[in-house]
């Protein structure tokens, strides 16, 4: 059993990895395409869907990637059972605290708060 979830984590680890080469290709031009620009245009740029979808899945791929790779990094090095534990927990309270921190930041840019 425990073979299947790590074979998933593998697979799920390079399938997020692919999926960050455009979203981060795309960010790295649109930060190109957009430098020298105004605070009002980056805003006017950030607040349309064209921006926010993209960056909000470009958010929420990357943390996922980063929670599988941190957790393979606690599982390899961290070898007493509790602080192994402790720490996989406070991996997944930051993932997702910095998610919903970053996605309530991009509603706010996109609807105006």
């Amino acid at each position: 059993m425990k073979h299947n979830v790590e074979v998933r984590r593998w697979v799920w680890q390079r399938l997020s990895a692919l999926g960050l080469i455009p979203l981060t290709l795309w960010f790295a031009a649109m930060l190109f395409e957009h430098r020298g620009a105004g605070r009002g245009e980056i805003l006017a740029w950030l607040v349309s869907p064209v921006a926010v979808l993209p960056l909000a899945a470009l958010l929420a791929v990357m943390l996922f990637h980063m929670n599988l790779g941190v957790r393979e990094v606690i599982e390899d090095y961290v070898h007493n059972a509790r602080c192994e534990h402790a720490a996989l927990r406070a991996n997944n309270l930051a993932s997702w605290l910095l998610a919903l921190l970053g996605i309530a930041a991009l509603a706010r840019l996109a609807f105006g708060g």
